[in-house]
């Protein structure tokens, strides 16, 4: 994605761009097909595939299950309806499974307009300090955290920084919940870490905030 249009890249070299893509419907081809094998709906295929952005800005998702990833810059990326894959990716990002609105100040306003799916974000070392905004009416909803390899749960720890949530993952990177502390729906619902099974987020941030005796 580069703004609103569509970069096809077929290899270093070769490329074909739909303009305006992601303004309008009416903007878009009907019809891709590949050699022998018969036409397929492009709306579809294009939804199907991975999108990232040519460079740093706005990306978003629409109503299917969409994988969305970051460039090396900051980059500001949320998904709509379907369960989504969010990656920002190295640089400082703002990230949601909602509707988001951001200011020339960074200031964010979130939709009033939730989906009902559970969206994953994908963190890695190397990936910076990222912001998170996640709401969901029903808790079960509540989106997962996926920690890739090199980050291990005594590798984490939190802090409470006004009403949201650090995870510091090393010293340069770091995830932030915001209004995690605010009530429930703005918490994450689970949290893996690569190669473990998935845990509650609650539970394993409550325990690195009140670690055991």
């Amino acid at each position: 994605r580069n703004g609103l249009d569509l970069v096809f890249q077929i290899n270093a070299e070769d490329s074909v761009t739909i303009f305006e893509w992601f303004d309008a419907d009416q903007y878009r081809i009907g019809q891709i097909q590949f050699g022998n094998d018969d036409p397929i709906a492009a709306t579809e295929w294009v939804n199907a595939q991975p999108v990232s952005l040519q460079a740093p800005g706005i990306l978003e998702g629409n109503s299917d299950a969409n994988v969305l990833t970051g460039t090396g810059g900051n980059d500001i990326i949320y998904g709509l309806d379907g369960v989504d894959i969010i990656a920002g990716g190295k640089g400082n990002d703002i990230l949601s499974g909602n509707r988001i609105i951001v200011g020339e100040d960074n200031s964010v306003t979130r939709s009033s307009n939730y989906d009902s799916d559970q969206d994953i974000f994908v963190f890695n070392l190397g990936d910076d300090n990222d912001i998170i905004y996640e709401y969901e009416v029903s808790l079960s909803n509540r989106a997962l955290l996926q920690f890739g390899a090199g980050i291990t749960p005594i590798g984490v720890t939190a802090t409470q920084a006004g009403e949201d949530l650090v995870l510091t993952v090393s010293a340069s990177d770091s995830v932030r919940v915001k209004d995690w502390f605010n009530s429930a729906n703005y918490r994450l619902g689970q949290i893996q870490f690569d190669g473990l099974p998935a845990q509650d987020a609650t539970t394993f941030v409550a325990t690195l905030l009140n670690p055991p005796d």
